[in-house]
């Protein structure tokens, strides 16, 4: 199932990014970040009619969600009180969360920035969740979306940082990182341009990022 909402997280991205540049000539990074989080949202619960979503949920209830998973399966709870403070788990919201019979399966992030260190916030967070859940969650497999203004050379570069990173992170065991191209118009140049560069045609990339906890 995993695979299936990677796969339709991709065609929700690329179609209402299409469907804006043809219709309106204006990319997504005119529109606030949540829009792109909100359409996603709305496409999963056409497509897959069994899941539902939330929006901007505290990352501390989000654990109490798995630690409600890890009671049922008579495991020992997360002490958030034992947790590094680098994976922002007492404060911040998930962007979206896809639930189904409302629990927590998968979360998704949505970034516009191109900063390393904004990414890595992120990133921790989310393989934080997929190494925590109970073996065999859905949680174990969530997702970072990136759409920049930076070449898809510098981005791809970036994700390896991460997955560098992350790889030699003795907290966050396993953490596997692939990212997917998300394909835009051959033409989809940004329509917000800054003074010094308004004259300049600035290529906007995408690309989903899976984290997908693996057993060793």
């Amino acid at each position: 199932m995993s695979n299936q909402i990677r796969n339709k997280l991709i065609s929700l991205i690329e179609e209402e990014v299409e469907t804006l540049w043809l219709d309106e000539k204006k990319t997504i990074n005119e529109y606030p970040e949540y829009y792109l989080s909100v359409k996603v949202a709305e496409g999963i619960k056409t497509y897959f009619s069994s899941y539902s979503f939330t929006m901007e949920d505290r990352a501390i209830d989000l654990v109490s969600d798995l630690n409600a998973a890890l009671r049922k399966d008579e495991l020992d709870e997360i002490n958030i009180e034992k947790q590094d403070e680098r994976f922002r788990l007492k404060n911040g919201a998930v962007d979206l969360i896809l639930k189904k019979k409302n629990k927590l399966r998968h979360l998704v992030e949505f970034k516009r920035a191109s900063k390393l260190s904004s990414l890595m916030e992120d990133a921790l967070r989310l393989a934080w969740f997929c190494c925590n859940a109970p073996l065999g969650h859905r949680a174990e497999t969530n997702y970072l979306v990136v759409i920049t203004h930076k070449s898809d050379v510098s981005l791809i570069k970036m994700i390896e940082k991460i997955e560098n990173n992350l790889s030699e992170d003795i907290e966050l065991p396993n953490v596997n990182v692939q990212s997917y191209s998300l394909n835009f118009p051959d033409d989809y140049f940004s329509t917000r341009r800054s003074v010094k560069r308004k004259n300049t045609k600035i290529v906007v990339v995408g690309r989903l990022i899976e984290f997908k906890y693996k057993e060793q």
